[in-house]
């Protein structure tokens, strides 16, 4: 693109070509949009903080994940906050600076307990949702299971 081309056109060229992936035309960054699944690794880790909040009657309250002892091999559940299942902490609550503090939240306790069914997919751009994928199936913590796809760049 013409260095001299408007930042609104810089701008609109990238929108037009995020889904397919684009060259940011004032940085040179690669731009694109991924379709993130809600796939077994990322409920079974869901199911695993899941039993050790219930275990410790800390269910609705934030945890500290990486003491808990759970083993989450693929870590994939920071992941989860897309769908709303998991909850970080606010850096400015508590002591500390947040980091691993998480929730499960009364929509990831619903999936769990099988009361819930969401899309499978959301469109992911530099770890902000941009929504559910067009094209994503409703699927409840069962068929999420069975799902043993991995993410486009994990």
């Amino acid at each position: 693109m013409d260095p001299d081309v408007p930042l609104r056109d810089a701008r609109t060229f990238v929108q037009e070509n995020l889904a397919t992936g684009v060259r940011c035309p004032c940085c040179g960054s690669w731009l694109n949009t991924y379709s993130r699944r809600l796939n077994r690794a990322k409920v079974r880790e869901l199911q695993a903080l899941y039993r050790w909040a219930d275990d410790n009657d800390t269910l609705h309250d934030y945890f500290h994940v990486p003491t808990t002892g759970i083993s989450l091999r693929n870590r994939e559940y920071p992941k989860l906050r897309f769908w709303q299942l998991l909850e970080a902490r606010d850096p400015e609550i508590g002591s500390g600076d947040g980091t691993g503090w998480w929730r499960l939240t009364p929509g990831g306790v619903a999936f769990v307990r099988g009361n819930l069914r969401l899309p499978n997919r959301v469109l992911e751009f530099r770890s902000q949702v941009l929504g559910f994928d067009p094209e994503a199936e409703l699927v409840d913590v069962h068929a999420a299971l069975l799902d043993d796809s991995i993410d486009p760049e994990d």
